[in-house]
């Protein structure tokens, strides 16, 4: 039927741009819930065929006329929104501050104090040991 996209396809286009249901719905307008049932063959309606279309950079055409398997062209390149480069962004701010932060002076001092904790605390069960000996 011409207003509707097939899950098959839709799950095709979220895997090549590597994102998850709920990410995929995030990005499209719909719960996470809406893209599973799409996916698992419910119907979509045009106008978020349209919204899914614009998103992955197809025609919405595409999704609602699917080839027969083997003959669909490939897949365009996974567009990338600004929410996406956002994230992306975030991400890395992350992981560099905390490399950083691990410098190999730092790593050591957190070895030592570790070792410490570690002795701190086998002395406290040696002495709790000793202690419920003799109240026995």
């Amino acid at each position: 039927m011409a207003d509707f996209a097939r899950g098959e396809r839709l799950r095709e286009l979220r895997q090549a741009l590597h994102l998850s249901q709920e990410d995929f719905a995030h990005e499209v307008g719909v719960t996470a819930k809406t893209v599973r049932a799409w996916e698992h063959g419910g119907k979509i309606k045009w106008p978020n065929a349209k919204n899914v279309a614009r998103f992955v950079g197809v025609d919405p055409e595409e999704l609602v006329e699917r080839e027969p398997a083997g003959s669909a062209p490939p897949l365009p390149p996974p567009a990338v929104t600004g929410t996406q480069l956002d994230r992306i962004e975030q991400k890395l701010d992350l992981i560099l501050g905390a490399l950083r932060e691990l410098d190999e002076e730092g790593l050591e001092r957190d070895a030592d104090d570790l070792d410490r904790l570690d002795e701190r605390d086998d002395d406290r069960t040696d002495e709790g040991q000793a202690g419920s000996g003799h109240a026995g």
